[in-house]
């Protein structure tokens, strides 16, 4: 009778254990994968939810969309969004957010730190969620047809990855990310750049550059080429194609290439100069891609001379990339933040005409490159015949 008594007493202590109370099934939740947000004519935010649409597996339609698009409008962006339910019949559930994109004429007129309140307060939507600035409407963007994912919002969430990892051309940014920039001390933010455009006749959608943005308004935006420099100098590029022209008496169309494999920038300060001097010693693996006009690299001193090519036009790169930058009187390297940690009280006195010092700046670069790979077992152009 002992186990009989054992077994009541343990159903009976199940009765005391406690258990999920979510009632909230998944017919009564709208899963939303991205979002778009725009300015209408009364100066409204315009929002558009694309919504995760359950597809019948078997026996369903084969070109039947896995996505549609509900909108939202109100002065508020909180308010705007739990209108929305009352459209889709559904409470929005914002643990598979891709991706934000905002449309670059409501960054400019009315910046992104009141509309981002909703996405820092509320614990719903996913604060690693990536943002874009859209080139145009938001919601044009957000309803292209994908390539290759099932819907546009992961597309870009792809995008966006790929591009900062393989060719550099933009930054890898999300709402965390974005909230730390906006609210360091030098108050400068970076966002992807997107923007659609034609090739061949072909409509593509793009991910490259960055939005500028000051206390979170956009004041400017930085092209896919300046974006590489930029990320060399933050120490984020992760590899991508160098062009290396081919010079005097060549055919100026002409270049050659190098991938890089690796590249580690380090920064060295002075602060007791003004304007400041700042020193970057940048080294760089490469591996040799294309040769046209070199037409070999086999020697060591011919792999030199290609070597000390390809760092001259990496150094160029970082001086058009900074150069800009001082043109524009933005500090997107974060050479204030640096300056804050190391003396506080320097930082006091030259923080109200940060941007006026940053312009004067003097920057150096050391760039070392040094190739590992001739790209093919005979170290000359594949084609060309001795």
């Amino acid at each position: 009778m002992n186990w009989m008594r054992r077994i009541s007493v343990s159903f009976s202590l199940l009765l005391l254990l406690t258990g999920c109370w979510d009632q909230a099934e998944l017919p009564e939740k709208g899963f939303v994968m991205g979002l778009a947000i725009d300015e209408n004519e009364k100066g409204k935010f315009l929002l558009t939810a694309q919504i995760f649409k359950p597809v019948q597996a078997v026996g369903g339609k084969g070109n039947q969309m896995s996505y549609l698009h509900i909108m939202g409008e109100d002065y508020s962006i909180a308010k705007a969004i739990r209108d929305i339910p009352s459209r889709l019949g559904r409470k929005m559930q914002w643990s598979h957010l891709r991706v934000v994109i905002i449309s670059e004429a409501l960054a400019r007129d009315k910046g992104l730190s009141d509309l981002m309140e909703f996405f820092y307060r509320d614990h719903e939507p996913r604060i690693i969620a990536p943002v874009m600035i859209t080139q145009g409407r938001a919601s044009d963007v957000l309803r292209r047809k994908p390539l290759i994912e099932n819907t546009l919002s992961q597309q870009l969430f792809e995008g966006q990855r790929a591009s900062a990892a393989h060719n550099a051309k933009t930054l890898d940014m999300n709402l965390l990310l974005l909230g730390k920039m906006t609210r360091s001390e030098v108050g400068n933010s970076m966002i992807p750049y997107v923007f659609q455009s034609e090739i061949d006749g072909t409509p593509v959608i793009n991910i490259e550059g960055a939005a500028l943005l000051k206390k979170g308004t956009m004041t400017g935006r930085l092209d896919g080429e300046k974006m590489e420099g930029v990320q060399m100098l933050l120490n984020k590029y992760g590899s991508g194609m160098v062009k290396i022209p081919c010079g005097k008496g060549e055919d100026p169309m002409m270049n050659e290439s190098v991938e890089v494999l690796s590249l580690h920038s380090s920064m060295k300060p002075e602060f007791s100069r003004r304007p400041p001097v700042i020193r970057y010693a940048v080294k760089v693996q490469a591996a040799i891609v294309e040769l046209t006009c070199s037409r070999k690299a086999e020697t060591e001193d011919e792999a030199k001379a290609f070597a000390d090519r390809a760092g001259m036009v990496i150094k160029r790169k970082l001086e058009g990339a900074t150069g800009y930058l001082k043109k524009i009187k933005f500090d997107a390297l974060g050479l204030g933040n640096v300056l804050y940690r190391k003396d506080p009280s320097l930082w006091k006195q030259w923080k109200p005409e940060w941007d006026d010092l940053f312009a004067e700046t003097s920057f150096q670069f050391d760039v070392e490159v040094t190739l590992r790979s001739s790209g093919t077992n005979v170290g000359h152009s594949a084609l060309h015949t001795k």
